[in-house]
């Protein structure tokens, strides 16, 4: 396909610069499609920015197996990713397999969970493997990943670009409509127009929002708000990432701990509260007791995309030919989006062979 002879002509455009838009972009290009991606905001300034950067769900017995299968093959797509990305970008990513002591509740799908993966579950006490904290039972889930997310998203917009993936902030997508029996128009809100054979909708809590402003049937996808607090320990203090009746507490190499989060159906307000901020810290405080000595150096909050069943949405839409959603991750974009990015970009591609020659 490659045309992108006119600068508002592309093979693909995805709507939404975050984790899965961009890496959707990232895999689109590299099969030789030429992509725009489109952003009402900044690039990964939404809920893939806020996160903690946990590459599992937690826990993940509670997860669907179509969400563990997604997060799986990330893990095996993320080593080779993350060399591309910072061989391209200069930009270290901090990835790292530090693992994750989970303290409970233990309910009924633990245990066969945990013997499916006795290979990758160690179980004792949380001061077992942290000191400073209590005897109260922990698994040690070994093989959990992180990364930083906000250096993730520069790392992908300066890769991107240099692919050559055209990346456009402040274009608002307001309406989608057939030019041609396979080509689609982009109409944004700043006055632009974007021709495209395929179009992803990637906009993460907004992506109902915007099939809404284009007539689109929408997706059950609604934002839920989390906030987050980042505190100052010292490096190597926290081993792994502690987590606990809904809360944890993120170690990062250069000493920074994150704590988090909330889960608040508040619509799109994106604010923080002071309530938020005790109910985090008391949390994280009872699995770590040293947290409650650490200076408090931010409270942020990010907008996730929410979804019924908790599985995401990567299809074709229903409704009009060559647009495909990609959304509905809720808190598990980072551990899915590779793989999700990967399986959105066969699918385009299937539909792609398929079509009539124009």
């Amino acid at each position: 396909m490659s045309r992108q002879a006119n600068a508002n002509e592309s093979d693909v455009i995805v709507v939404g610069a975050g984790a899965i838009g961009m890496l959707s972009a990232w895999y689109l290009r590299a099969q030789g499609f030429t992509v725009t991606v489109l952003d009402q905001q900044q690039p990964f300034a939404g809920s893939s920015w806020a996160g903690g950067g946990i590459l599992s769900p937690v826990p993940p017995w509670h997860y669907p197996a179509a969400v563990d299968a997604l997060v799986r093959a990330s893990l095996q797509l993320y080593p080779d990713l993350i060399d591309r990305l910072q061989a391209l970008s200069g930009v270290t990513l901090d990835y790292a397999v530090t693992g994750l002591l989970f303290t409970g509740p233990f309910d009924a799908d633990a245990v066969p969970w945990r013997q499916q993966h006795a290979d990758a579950v160690a179980c004792g006490s949380l001061q077992d493997w942290q000191p400073g904290c209590d005897g109260r039972e922990a698994w040690l889930l070994k093989n959990v990943a992180q990364l930083r997310n906000p250096r993730l998203g520069k790392a992908l917009l300066a890769s991107c670009q240099a692919v050559g993936v055209s990346v456009l902030p402040g274009h608002a997508v307001m309406d989608i409509s057939p030019a041609t029996a396979r080509r689609l128009e982009v109409h944004c809100g700043n006055g632009a127009t974007h021709a495209a054979d395929y179009v992803v909708i990637a906009a993460g809590a907004w992506t109902d929002t915007v099939l809404q402003r284009c007539g689109l049937q929408t997706c059950g996808i609604r934002p839920l708000r989390g906030q987050m607090l980042l505190l100052q320990g010292r490096p190597g203090e926290l081993r792994h990432i502690v987590s606990g009746n809904g809360k944890y507490l993120i170690p990062r190499a250069d000493g920074l701990i994150l704590c988090g989060s909330t889960v608040e159906d508040v619509g799109f307000d994106a604010g923080t509260t002071m309530a938020a901020r005790e109910e985090i810290m008391s949390d994280c405080v009872a699995l770590y007791p040293a947290a409650g000595d650490m200076p408090l150096l931010q409270q942020w909050s990010g907008l996730r995309p929410g979804v019924a069943d908790d599985i995401p949405v990567i299809a074709a839409h229903p409704q009009l030919p060559g647009v495909w959603i990609n959304s509905g991750h809720y808190r598990n974009g980072l551990g899915m989006a590779p793989a999700s990015a990967q399986r959105l970009t066969e699918l385009v591609m299937a539909a792609n062979q398929a079509a009539p020659v124009a």
